[in-house]
C-alpha cells in the first residue's frame, strides 16, 4: 500500500479483513481522486495565488523597531 510500503495482502491481515474487501475499497479512493471538485480545486488555486500576493506585499514593507 502506498502509505505504508506493505503489500496489500499484508495490510488485509493487519486489519483483519478480507483481501479482496481492502482491494475494493483501494479502487474506489483511486477513482475518487482527492474528493474534491472543480470548483473546489480552482478556489484552493485562487487562494494560493491571493496568499502568495499577500506575502509578497508584506516583503516590500518596512520592518518597524
Amino acid at each position: 500500500m502506498a502509505e505504508t510500503g506493505k503489500p496489500l495482502p499484508e495490510v488485509a491481515r493487519d486489519l483483519e479483513i478480507n483481501e479482496t474487501t481492502l482491494a475494493s475499497w483501494v479502487s474506489r479512493a483511486k477513482r475518487a481522486g482527492n474528493g474534491w471538485g472543480e470548483s473546489e480545486a480552482e478556489e484552493l488555486a485562487r487562494l494560493r495565488r491571493k496568499v502568495a500576493q499577500i506575502d509578497e506585499e508584506l516583503a516590500k514593507q518596512p520592518r518597524g523597531s
